[in-house]
C-alpha cells in the first residue's frame, strides 16, 4: 500500500527533484498533503454540519478549506510542470502561515481563537521546508506579532470577528487540537524520515569515497596504497618468533601490454586488465591478496608459502591462467606475463626491501623469458622451469 502511494505521489515529482534525497521527501510530503486535502476538507465539512454552529461559521470553514485544498492542488500541478521547487516551498510556508492567521482573525483573535494553537505548525513548516534561517525569521516574526497583539488586547479593546458560537467553541477547539497534534506528528515524522534518509545516503557516499580511495577504479582490487598497507600489516603480524608464519610476495608484469594499448586502444587494454584481475582473484585463497600497483603491474601476497616446490606449482598455475586467450571486441588476445617472488622473512623483513627483491626477481624472469623467478640470495638463479610462453598474440 505504501509503495503504491509513493509511486502515485512520485508521478507528480519531476526527475530533477528525485535525484536529491532531501528535495524528494519534501516533494512527497507536499504531494501527500495535496492528495489528502480533500479528505480533510470532507471531514471538517461533516464536523461543521454535525455541530450546531452559526451559518457564518459553516460558510467560513468551508470557504477556507476549499481555498486551502485548491492551493495544495495548485502546488501539485506546479511541481509536476517543473516550477522552481525552492520557490514553491516558500509559497507553501507563506500559505500555511496566512491560512492560520486568517483563521485566528475570524475566530476571536489571538487570545480567544482555538486556531491560535495551530501557530507552531507554521513555525515547524518553516524550519522543515525553508531551513533554519527562514524558520528563525518566521518564528521570531510570529512571536513578536503575537506578543504585540496580546499586549494591545489587554490595553485596548479590539473587536475581532467571531464566527463560532461561544457555547459550541469547545467542540471546535477539540477538533483543532486533534488536527494540531496530528499535523505536528506528521511534520516530525517527515523530518526524522528525511534526516534518516540523508544520513543513509551520506553513509553510502562516504563508503563509496572510502572504497574509491582504497581500490583501483578499473579492476576493483586493492590499489598501490591499500596493498602497501595490507603488506605492512601482514609483515607486522608475522614479524615475531611466536608468529612463525611466512608468505610469498609476487610481482607480476604483463609482457607486451603497451603494444596492445597502442594497436587496439585503451578500451581493449582495460578489458585485458579486468580479465587478468578476475583470473588472479579466482586463483587465490581468501587469506591471499592481489593488488594493482601500476598500469600493467600486479602484486600478490600468498599466505603461508615457504616451500619452493609449492611456490613453483603456484607459479605454473598462475602463468597458465595468465596466458589463456582473452575474448575482446578486437578478437582473442593472448597476453604474456613475468612473475618474480620474494619470501618473508627469508629474503627480507622490511616492506620496501621485500618489494625491491620481488621486483628484481620479476625483471630477471622478464630478461631470461623464463616465465617466473624466485629470488635466491645464495646463487641468484632461476628455479628450473620448462614452460615457454608466447606473448600478446591475436588469434
Amino acid at each position: 500500500m505504501t509503495k503504491k502511494l509513493l509511486l502515485f505521489t512520485d508521478y507528480f515529482i519531476p526527475t530533477n527533484i528525485r535525484s536529491d534525497t532531501s528535495q524528494l521527501y519534501h516533494a512527497r510530503a507536499i504531494a501527500v498533503a495535496a492528495l489528502v486535502a480533500p479528505i480533510v476538507y470532507i471531514a471538517i465539512s461533516i464536523s461543521l454540519f454535525t455541530f450546531p454552529t452559526q451559518p457564518d461559521s459553516r460558510a467560513f470553514g468551508l470557504y477556507l478549506m476549499a481555498i486551502t485544498s485548491a492551493i495544495r492542488w495548485a502546488f501539485l500541478i506546479a511541481m509536476r510542470c517543473g516550477f522552481n521547487f525552492t520557490t514553491l516551498k516558500k509559497i507553501l510556508i507563506f500559505e500555511t502561515t496566512a491560512t492560520i492567521a486568517v483563521a485566528i482573525v475570524f475566530t476571536g483573535g489571538v487570545i480567544h481563537s482555538p486556531a491560535s494553537q495551530l501557530l507552531p505548525i507554521a513555525m515547524v513548516t518553516a524550519f522543515l521546508f525553508g531551513g533554519s534561517q527562514l524558520g528563525v525569521q518566521l518564528s521570531s516574526g510570529l512571536i513578536a506579532i503575537v506578543a504585540i497583539t496580546v499586549a494591545m488586547e489587554f490595553s485596548i479593546e479590539i473587536r475581532w470577528p467571531h464566527v463560532i458560537l461561544t457555547e459550541f467553541s469547545r467542540a471546535q477547539n477539540a477538533i483543532l487540537l486533534s488536527a494540531n497534534l496530528a499535523i505536528m506528528v506528521a511534520l516530525i515524522y517527515i523530518y526524522e524520515f528525511t534526516s534518516a534518509a540523508l544520513r543513509r545516503d551520506r553513509d553510502i557516499e562516504h563508503q563509496k569515497v572510502v572504497q574509491l580511495s582504497q581500490t583501483d577504479p578499473l579492476t576493483g582490487i586493492a590499489n598501490r596504497r591499500t596493498f602497501d598497507k595490507i603488506l605492512a600489516e601482514r609483515i607486522a603480524q608475522n614479524d615475531s618468533p611466536s608468529a612463525a608464519k611466512t608468505f610469498a610476495l609476487g610481482n607480476i608484469d604483463l609482457d607486451g601490454f603497451k603494444p596492445i594499448n597502442d594497436q587496439y586502444g585503451h578500451q581493449i587494454g582495460d578489458t585485458v586488465l579486468q580479465a587478468i584481475t578476475m583470473r588472479l582473484s579466482s586463483a587465490l585463497r581468501e587469506s591471499d591478496c592481489v593488488g594493482r600497483v601500476g598500469g600493467d603491474e600486479f602484486m600478490l601476497i600468498i599466505d603461508e608459502m615457504c616451500d619452493p616446490l609449492l611456490l613453483a606449482q603456484m607459479a605454473k598455475r598462475l602463468l597458465h591462467i595468465l596466458h589463456e586467450p582473452i575474448t575482446t571486441s578486437a578478437g582473442l588476445i593472448k597476453p604474456g606475463a613475468s612473475i618474480g617472488f620474494a619470501l618473508f622473512p627469508a629474503h627480507a623483513r622490511n616492506l620496501e626491501a621485500l618489494k625491491k627483491i620481488a621486483d628484481e626477481a620479476m625483471y630477471y624472469a622478464k630478461r631470461q623469458r623464463c616465465g617466473w623467478h624466485l629470488y635466491d640470495p645464495d646463487t641468484d638463479k632461476a628455479v628450473p622451469t620448462t614452460e615457454s610462453y608466447n606473448t600478446n598474440t591475436l588469434y
